[in-house]
């Protein structure tokens, strides 16, 4: 087939014009990477946007009929049913709005759960939980509307006050190790089993649902967290510790409670063997000091952040991993990343400068991890199934209720 040249038009000009365009047109191979080179990568806000709205729509899609979401073995439970509508009614207005009817019946499900003492938990079930259930409630019902749910915001804290270890409930006196904490259940014959996770969420169940900075509970619940922190300057169980052959540590981070700890134990730098300070404890603790109206600026809040500049990482949960065992570090992943955030979302601050002087901005730096590790569906799973983390609605549940901290931090 032969070039056909329009009238007029000479060889030698026809070449001139195709050299023209071919300067002023890049080759097809060249204009991926050239649009590649001057694309912008999405900001971290913008990342967390997208992994909230395709993991809140994903949860929303396993409600069940009468407004509950299942626990492991198919059961309608409070405590899931609170954090999904926790970690959804919590997140960024525009990110909520299209769930609001799953917000709606996940709330009107956990009242018709709420008992004649004003707590929260599956009637029935064994173990009940109902503690632990009611700060999820709580903090479901306050993150939903305050307003509306008002009355029976003050009821279910009604019953967390009144089931704090203290001389007024079980007799349990200032120097038993109980004292202010609280454990899963309303106590029940036995020895007391307060820890600080189960204290963490009630605090927080207790500060959102509005109760006065002069309480007294607030000072017992300190008095609790000092004996679960690594500090002997504030902390005052070193002969109950003493009789088990260790001292109490100095790093400043915090154990599950006062006399053990998820980690093990550990030689300090002093050559003394004292309980292992780890991560999930150590920012539930630090946020608990400020809830409960802990200055920043005390000494022991100021050792707890010290810890966190020490062991900073979204790697695993610090302090968890062993030699023996290096995937134990990601035990209890997501519900480090949840206290992470609530953490530094209380401290206050965009950045977060650690030991070596690296400045992190956290909540990009969670944000962009989450995303990441969102599956296609928009669900989250840690591999390391220890402490229910291979159940998609809980870790799912606690990657949001970690992207809501992070959202007013994030570069956008």
């Amino acid at each position: 087939m032969s070039l056909r040249i329009p009238r007029g038009l000479s060889p030698a000009r026809l070449a001139r014009a195709v050299l023209a365009l071919a300067v002023v047109v890049p080759a097809p191979s060249l204009l991926p990477r050239v649009f590649a080179e001057d694309a912008q990568p999405p900001t971290a806000g913008a990342r967390l946007d997208a992994a909230f709205a395709k993991g809140a729509a994903w949860l929303a899609a396993q409600q069940k009929e009468g407004g509950a979401w299942n626990d492991q073995q198919g059961k309608p439970d409070v405590g899931i049913t609170g954090l999904v509508v926790a970690s959804i009614a919590g997140g960024p207005a525009a990110l909520r709005a299209p769930h609001q009817a799953a917000i709606d019946k996940g709330c009107a499900y956990l009242l018709s759960c709420q008992q004649l003492n004003g707590g929260i938990h599956d009637p029935g079930k064994i173990p009940a939980l109902s503690n632990y259930k009611t700060c999820i409630a709580i903090m479901a019902l306050t993150a939903a509307d305050r307003e509306k749910y008002k009355d029976a915001i003050l009821k279910a804290r009604a019953s967390l006050e009144g089931n704090q270890f203290c001389e007024k409930y079980h007799g349990i006196q200032p120097d038993d190790s109980a004292y202010g904490g609280w454990e899963y259940d309303e106590h029940s014959p036995g020895k007391p089993g307060p820890d600080l996770s189960n204290v963490s969420f009630t605090v927080e169940a207790l500060k959102e649902a509005g109760l006065p900075a002069d309480s007294e509970i607030w000072k017992r619940a300190v008095k609790f967290l000092e004996r679960c922190q690594n500090r002997s300057e504030s902390n005052d169980r070193k002969e109950l510790l003493a009789a088990k052959g260790l001292a109490v540590g100095n790093d400043g981070g915090f154990t599950y409670d006062p006399t053990q700890s998820k980690a093990g134990e550990a030689v300090g730098a002093d050559g003394k063997k004292a309980l292992a300070s780890y991560g999930s404890m150590t920012y539930s603790g630090i946020k608990s000091f400020i809830y409960a109206g802990v200055d920043k600026k005390d000494p022991r809040v100021q050792a707890a952040y010290g810890w966190i500049q020490q062991h900073f990482t979204l790697e695993e949960n610090p302090g968890l991993r062993t030699d023996a065992d290096p995937q134990s570090g990601r035990r209890g992943w997501f519900y480090y990343f949840h206290t992470f955030a609530k953490a530094l979302d209380a401290w206050g601050e965009k950045e977060l400068v650690t030991e070596d002087g690296v400045k992190h901005l956290w909540a990009d730096e969670l944000a962009v991890k989450l995303a990441a590790l969102q599956s296609p569906e928009g669900w989250w799973q840690n591999e390391n199934p220890k402490w229910w983390e291979d159940y998609r609605p809980l870790v799912t549940s606690y990657s949001l209720l970690s992207m809501a901290r992070c959202a007013k931090w994030t570069s956008r």
